[in-house]
């Protein structure tokens, strides 16, 4: 008997989705909403609870604009997003016409002046949603006398399906723009997320501020089965230093990094041993530093280091060759600013938003190396190409708890670590299946694995294209 590869009859048939077990919700509220208004165009909006959306009477434009931040989710993609909006006032047609915004919203600060041209170039795009009918009782408000099969929250809330567009953003700001594109006088109102409780005309029904707010709901599915995920501390680090070759320093809580106003050169030594993982790929390697001390430009490149590093062994002499030919290679990453309050150290006096180790953490992407490795021993070289006399230090696994100068604030040894966080994505052990015939016609052209028909399979995952799977992964 003919065989499919299963993805494939799925989708063509419609049958159960086999990542249901795997699937992750990330429920989202806005990161700024406001509208702006034609005939009062310097005016800002953005402290209030309810987006006005329409066109009055004498003309004037009133737009919506809202903006959610959609995290990373190394190893999934988006499977489905729904924009959840509540009702404040559905008077006239109550339709609602919701576009991509391609530009920054600043709630603090947009006007119609600031965003007028935007909102015109937005306008020419294809609406991600026309035309749809706002829920809620017709003709009135929240604070109206209404019926009492409206005095839920469930009357007053409509979903959008706007997957396609935030499945092609796949992380990063998701903007919108909401207008209505009917008659003059028709007014609607949508609740922000400064929304606070909302007590009915009948003194009695109250609606909560937390349930009133905008939400974007996504949920994603593994591109290529389940992830897995590795967290690696360092097997090695240490640094030498040219002034004094054959001193060792593999015992030191903080490895530095620079060249000094002498010349002498300080350079970092860092290894991880990549565990082996059968039918497994890595689609993810983030190094995580934290900075001892950022003084100068505070800048880092990394380089490859394809020669073994002894901590306990390892001097400038020893290791000089191999790091003239590893300064040879191209870097990993090249003059990388490090996190942390310029010009001090964790010793020093520090401002209040530095005493927390998340600001002294700097997070680089280096899965291209690592996954070119796969497995084994991982050699990174650390190095301060720029100026002399920028002296930078970062922890290493030799680190204590760190108390800081204001005798209080403690930095716990754990988190100043390096690390190596790995991501792994694993085939579901499904390949192919006998299926019971009649199998459907294959569908032409690009879908998702979802089902969702794109124009073109420009995003790592897995795409069903004429019929049959293909992976497509990071460039």
């Amino acid at each position: 008997m003919k065989k499919h590869l299963l993805l494939v009859a799925f989708a063509m048939l419609g049958s159960a989705n086999i990542f249901a077990q795997d699937v992750e919700k990330e429920t989202l509220t806005p990161t700024a909403d406001t509208f702006v208004r034609s005939s009062a165009a310097d005016n800002k909006y953005g402290d209030k609870d309810a987006l006005e959306i329409w066109t009055a009477a004498d003309g004037t434009d009133f737009v919506g604009l809202m903006s959610f931040s959609l995290p990373e989710k190394e190893g999934y993609e988006v499977k489905s997003a729904r924009l959840v909006l509540h009702t404040e006032r559905v008077k006239g047609d109550r339709k609602l016409t919701i576009y991509p915004f391609g530009y920054a919203i600043n709630e603090g600060g947009d006007t119609y002046n600031t965003q007028k041209e935007n909102i015109a170039a937005a306008r020419g795009e294809t609406p991600l949603v026309a035309d749809v009918e706002l829920n809620g009782q017709g003709g009135k408000a929240f604070f109206d006398d209404i019926a009492d099969e409206y005095k839920n929250i469930e009357a007053w809330t409509t979903e959008f399906d706007i997957t396609d567009y935030v499945a092609g953003i796949g992380s990063g700001d998701v903007n919108l723009m909401f207008t209505h594109n009917g008659e003059k006088g028709q007014e609607v109102k949508v609740y922000t997320k400064e929304a606070g409780d909302v007590t009915m005309k009948d003194g009695v029904t109250v609606f909560k501020g937390e349930d009133l707010v905008p939400e974007l709901v996504v949920e994603y599915a593994p591109i290529d089965g389940t992830v897995d995920k590795e967290t690696l501390g360092t097997t090695a680090d240490t640094f030498v230093r040219s002034s004094a070759a054959k001193n060792k320093y593999g015992d030191k809580d903080a490895m530095e990094i620079w060249t000094a106003s002498d010349g002498t050169d300080f350079v970092g030594l860092m290894s991880f041993t990549l565990p082996m993982k059968e039918n497994s790929e890595i689609s993810k390697a983030v190094l995580v530093l934290h900075a001892e001390r950022v003084k100068g430009d505070r800048k880092l490149t990394i380089y490859p280091f394809d020669y073994t590093i002894s901590e306990s062994d390892d001097t400038y002499e020893s290791q000089s060759q191999n790091i003239d030919a590893a300064r040879q290679e191209t870097p990993i990453i090249e003059e990388a600013e490090l996190n942390g309050q310029g010009g001090k150290a964790v010793t020093d006096e520090l401002a209040d938003e530095y005493k927390t180790a998340d600001a002294w953490k700097t997070e680089l992407d280096v899965t291209e190396y690592v996954a070119g490795i796969g497995s084994g021993e991982t050699g990174l070289l650390l190095c301060h190409n720029g100026e002399k006399g920028q002296e930078v230090k970062v922890y290493t696994k030799e680190v204590k708890d760190v108390t800081l100068k204001d005798g209080v604030t403690v930095f716990k040894a754990e988190d100043l670590r390096p690390k190596l966080v790995i991501t792994y994505t694993t085939p579901t052990g499904i390949n192919e299946v006998e299926t019971v015939e009649p199998v459907a016609k294959a569908k032409e052209g690009i879908y998702t694995i979802s089902g969702v028909r794109v124009a073109k399979a420009d995003r790592p995952g897995i795409y069903i294209i004429n019929g049959k799977k293909v992976l497509v992964r990071n460039k």
